[in-house]
């Protein structure tokens, strides 16, 4: 019984000091709450939860890759990183960061080296989080899925002199992942067709569709706008602080095209164009997400210089009509008289050659009596 006991004082003697310790420091966040798993981008804290020390005094803090620890172990060999820190006028240890990002994935314990000695003993304090070490973990990437939504126009015929200028040409669902809400920056488009861009398009917006229907309603936020500096051109629609897709839902926009007057053709020109990328950074972390989905075609908008149209139908059978010449009893007269007169001038002039000209009258002869 003796012996038994003899093992039981031992066992406490070697190991007691550092169990019974074992939560009075801990990591935590930057309120003191405990955290025993932290993402490769956040920053670790410890505090302590009793006094550790008798008044105000520096401690060396040490975070080292969990282990089972020995009596005796160098603690500066061991360690990953290390920190001097003050407890306050009672003994604690009040909120302090100890490490900052980027941090090692991993599972680390961290040592209050009271005595400053820089090797691990009893009566040092000791926090491996129940056993296990607390984590450290990789940093989840936010994540943004683009999509044509199921709204988005086909292809369609457009009027240069259309009583309305603004036309959908595409609608785009963007669906976030479960971690991090992501802010859109930016949107580019790449412009394509036979249409002039630069000439026959006056603007290139995007708005916020909010009911999903794909169409532009009134008083629908408009995000960003721009223009093509060129034909076959390049616009970068900057949407920074204007577009933010909550984490786990969708949200939908429309990219719409406002065409100038001289946009089309009789024979029709065509405009369209890609969504070749999308800017995006998690709404929280500020890391840049991950983008899946692109790129996505827009419709093909052939546009015609007016909206009206002849249309000649070719009979298989062509009858000519007959056609009446009908003279009014006053123009019978006129021409008459005027025919007349006409007649007359020619016989006089003909009675005048003769006689005057080709037989012209004989002299006249005295005979004398």
């Amino acid at each position: 019984m003796k012996r038994r006991l003899l093992v039981i004082f031992i066992f406490f003697l070697l190991f007691f000091p550092v169990l019974a310790t074992a939560d009075s420091i801990f990591t935590c966040n930057s309120t003191g709450a405990e955290k025993t798993s932290f993402y490769s981008n956040e920053t670790v804290y410890v505090t302590s939860n009793t006094n550790i020390t008798t008044g105000s005094t520096t401690i060396r803090f040490y975070i080292a890759t969990h282990r089972t620890w020995s009596s005796g172990t160098n603690l500066t060999a061991a360690a990953t990183i290390s920190k001097n820190i003050d407890t306050n006028s009672s003994g604690y240890v009040n909120v302090t960061s100890i490490w900052s990002p980027i941090l090692t994935v991993g599972a680390y314990d961290l040592i209050a080296d009271v005595n400053n000695n820089a090797t691990f003993d009893s009566s040092d304090q000791l926090y491996n989080a129940t056993g296990s070490g607390f984590s450290i973990i990789e940093q989840p990437i936010p994540t943004l899925a683009i999509s044509k939504g199921l709204n988005s126009p086909s292809n369609h015929n457009w009027y240069a002199n259309s009583s309305s200028g603004k036309n959908v040409m595409l609608q785009v669902k963007l669906t976030a992942g479960i971690y991090d809400s992501v802010k859109v920056t930016s949107f580019v488009l790449t412009s394509s067709g036979t249409g002039n861009d630069k000439e026959g398009i006056s603007l290139i917006a995007v708005y916020l569709d909010g009911d999903g229907n794909g169409t532009y309603d009134q008083g629908e936020a408009l995000i960003s706008y721009g223009q093509y500096l060129r034909d076959e051109g390049i616009v970068m629609l900057d949407t920074a602080d204007k577009l933010t897709v909550v984490a786990n839902s969708s949200t939908f926009v429309i990219f719409v095209y406002t065409m100038t007057n001289n946009s089309g053709s009789s024979d029709g020109k065509t405009y369209d164009f890609q969504l070749a990328s999308v800017e995006a950074v998690g709404a929280v972390t500020g890391t840049r997400a991950r983008i899946t989905g692109l790129s996505i075609q827009s419709v093909v908008k052939t546009v015609y210089s007016s909206s009206t149209t002849t249309t000649t139908t070719i009979p298989t059978t062509t009858t000519i009509p007959t056609t009446t010449t009908t003279t009014q009893p006053g123009e019978t007269k006129d021409l008459v008289v005027g025919l007349s007169i006409a007649g007359f001038v020619v016989v006089a002039i003909l009675v005048l050659v003769y006689f005057f000209i080709l037989r012209p009258p004989q002299a006249y002869r005295y005979t004398p009596v």
